[in-house]
């Protein structure tokens, strides 16, 4: 699987709350004629579990990337989960944090592996094979190591300006006032 270098986001800056992290994690996204590349470089001490390629449920409590895909001029959205295992997990939601169904049969295509000291997981999917819907995304992740927990977003990874917090509560990433035009 191809990741241009564009996809690859400088290291995350800053978590959920403002903290400034020292650990080298990087959101991977990339959208190119409705095919979605999205992952991430996690650090390698991060704690995570689930089997490579494998539909796994809760991977969201441990080290996580997750994307939300919000169906623009709706309610309803898709959550798609990857660990740096590779283990994978996606559901569809009709309303905020009112899943529908496990989308039990999408089978992206899949990637996980180290490098230079960072684990690696990437997914690349059809989109237009889960809603024939524009999206609006929400690329968030969890980072896991023993109790420390770090909530990260991308729209708020760099800011320099109030921490998500401040603006939405405690973390949520099923908001769609996280969403972007990708």
């Amino acid at each position: 699987m191809y990741t241009s270098l564009s996809a690859i986001t400088p290291p995350v800056a800053k978590d959920w709350f403002g903290k400034t992290l020292n650990l080298d994690f990087r959101f991977i996204l990339e959208e190119k004629n409705n095919h979605i590349l999205f992952g991430a470089q996690f650090p390698k001490d991060c704690f995570f579990h689930g089997e490579p390629r494998k539909f796994t449920e809760g991977l969201w409590a441990q080290s996580v990337v997750e994307l939300f895909l919000h169906e623009v001029g709706r309610s309803s959205y898709i959550e798609i989960n990857l660990s740096p295992s590779g283990a994978f997990w996606a559901a569809r939601f009709s309303d905020y944090r009112v899943k529908e169904c496990e989308l039990t049969e999408f089978l992206p295509m899949i990637e996980e592996g180290t490098h230079e000291g960072t684990i690696s997981a990437q997914m690349s999917f059809d989109a237009t094979k889960l809603s024939t819907e524009k999206f609006e995304v929400a690329q968030t992740a969890i980072l896991a190591n023993g109790s420390d927990k770090h909530y990260l977003t991308r729209k708020f990874a760099w800011s320099n300006l109030s921490a998500a917090k401040a603006l939405f509560g405690d973390p949520d990433f099923h908001q769609k006032k996280l969403a972007e035009v990708l």
